[in-house]
């Protein structure tokens, strides 16, 4: 099985570009949307999410792809949600035109991305050299026992030999 799946995936040929544009024709980075507004913005999780799915449901109403997305609209669905949800907050939406359009940007999310073990390049090189060592030590642990075997092996033929000549 796994000589098959490692032959599947041999044979994939990702374009990236192409790659990039599926993902920008839906919601994928949603998400971040409501990341960034706790992260940045330290909304509660559940009006982060909220203010996110407003957006989407809207987009998705209106057929609008998140590139073609107005940042007026932003703002409206912005207040009207603080409003209703965190009287508390400042209904001016605090993310700027371009932080919206690169928090939408799978490359920028990727990018943007600071935790151990996450998609950005530096950790998957770290993730990479992690596994490198590991296979090399598992190799070494490999071959030190197969000698080990090899040589018990020997001696188990050689004692055995001894005893049939008895």
């Amino acid at each position: 099985m796994l000589k098959q799946f490692t032959r599947v995936i041999k044979a994939l040929q990702v374009n990236p570009k192409r790659a990039l544009e599926e993902l920008n024709l839906d919601w994928t980075a949603s998400q971040e949307i409501a990341d960034v507004f706790m992260r940045d913005y330290k909304l509660p999780f559940r009006v982060g999410h909220h203010i996110a799915s407003q957006i989407v449901g809207y987009a998705k109403a209106h057929d609008i792809k998140p590139a073609d997305f107005p940042y007026s609209e932003v703002k409206r669905i912005y207040a009207e949600v603080i409003k209703k949800e965190y009287p508390q907050g400042n209904p001016e939406c605090p993310m700027s035109e371009s932080q919206f359009k690169d928090t939408l940007n799978p490359i920028k999310i990727i990018e943007n991305r600071r935790t151990s073990g996450g998609p950005q390049p530096a950790e998957l090189a770290k993730s990479l050299e992690s596994m490198k060592q590991k296979i090399n030590a598992q190799e070494k642990w490999a071959q030190t026992n197969q000698e080990n075997i090899d040589r018990a092996l020997a001696k188990l033929d050689s004692d055995f030999n001894k005893l049939l000549k008895k």
